[in-house]
């Protein structure tokens, strides 16, 4: 059986960016893209440089043009990810790890605006990940 995005998203506070401009009823994106939810979110923000706020909108981008079904299934399959990641002493060494084996080459896609290689490489990583740490999907 599935989960809606609104049952996804219960008792989930707006971010901090759409809370303070007012679009706390518009940050599904946000609202998805959290420590405890996103691969992609929690390796960038380790690794951020002078591109990091232009990946992010281009990632957001990527999300609206991504079937919501497939994008719904990436943010449930990693926020069991993140949490695993995130319950070990060592995450931060895992979190730029996969940073350099993973999303570098999304990013490099999504600059590219190769929207659908990218998000294949996105679920590409999910799998194995998900391999690598023993989750179930």
């Amino acid at each position: 059986m599935g989960i809606s995005v609104q049952e996804f998203l219960a008792g989930r506070e707006p971010c901090e960016v759409c809370d303070a401009n007012g679009d706390q009823e518009h940050c599904i994106s946000e609202l998805l893209s959290r420590q405890d939810s996103c691969i992609l979110y929690n390796s960038i923000e380790l690794n951020q440089d002078n591109q990091t706020l232009n990946d992010t909108v281009l990632l957001q981008e990527l999300r609206y043009l991504a079937d919501p079904r497939k994008v719904l299934d990436y943010y449930i399959r990693a926020t069991a990810i993140t949490s695993d990641i995130n319950s070990r002493r060592n995450r931060i060494d895992i979190w730029n790890t996969i940073y350099e084996n993973y999303v570098v080459k999304i990013l490099h896609q999504v600059r590219a605006r190769e929207r659908e290689i990218a998000f294949d490489k996105i679920m590409a990583m999910v799998e194995e990940l998900e391999r690598e740490y023993g989750i179930k999907h």
